[in-house]
C-alpha cells in the first residue's frame, strides 16, 4: 500500500515503523507548517497497516474523522495536519497460518460507494481544513501568525537588552570605575 499526497502527487510506500513529519530524520518528510516534526508513524498490526499519531499539534484524521490511531484501507482519505493523502494499493495479506480444519472461503468485500459520498466528504474536509484554528500557545513558531512572531521577537529583544544593562549594572557595582 502507499499514500499519495493530493497537492503534489508524491508517493510514500508504507513500511513498518515509517514516520511522517517535517524533520529530515523522518522516513517520509512532509514540508508543511501544519505537520509536526514527528507527526505520525505507520505500524503493521496483525497484517493490517495502521497510522498512529505521535502527539502532533494538528492531529491526524481518516476520512475526515480525527483519531489517534486508525487502520488504513484502500480508498481512505488520510489527513496529517492540513495535508491530504489518498490510500492506494492492496491491503497486506494476513500471515497467520490456518488451523487444521477445512479452509474457510471468504466472499470478497463489495466495493465501497465512492462517487458522490466520497466527493461530498472530501469537500467537507477541505472546508474544515481551510477554517482550521491555529494551535494555542507558542509551540511551533512556524504555526504562529506574523503579528505573533513579531511580538515574540520584540519580547526577546527586550529581554536581551535587559540582560545587557543588568550585567553592566552588576559589573559597575562590583568594581566601580
Amino acid at each position: 500500500m502507499k499514500l499519495i499526497r493530493r497537492d503534489d502527487g508524491s508517493e510514500h510506500a508504507l513500511e513498518e515503523g515509517m514516520v511522517f513529519g517535517r524533520s529530515p530524520q523522518c522516513q517520509a518528510t512532509v514540508s508543511d507548517s501544519s505537520i509536526s516534526r514527528r507527526h505520525a508513524q505507520v505500524e503493521l498490526r496483525d497484517g493490517q497497516w495502521w497510522m498512529v499519531d505521535l502527539g502532533s499539534s494538528n492531529g491526524s484524521a481518516r476520512n475526515g474523522r480525527k483519531e489517534n490511531a486508525f487502520p488504513l484501507q484502500p480508498g481512505d482519505l488520510v489527513t496529517l495536519g492540513a495535508v491530504a493523502f489518498d490510500v492506494q494499493g492492496k491491503a497486506p495479506a494476513a500471515t497467520a497460518p490456518l488451523a487444521d480444519s477445512d479452509p474457510i472461503e471468504v466472499a470478497p468485500e463489495p466495493p465501497k460507494p465512492v462517487a458522490d459520498v466520497a466527493e461530498k466528504e472530501r469537500a467537507r474536509i477541505r472546508a474544515e481544513l481551510r477554517n482550521q484554528k491555529r494551535s494555542a500557545g507558542l509551540g511551533d513558531l512556524d504555526q504562529l501568525s506574523f503579528s505573533m512572531k513579531l511580538g515574540v521577537f520584540a519580547v526577546a529583544v527586550l529581554v536581551l537588552i535587559g540582560v545587557y544593562y543588568g550585567v553592566q549594572f552588576l559589573g559597575n557595582m562590583i568594581s566601580p570605575p
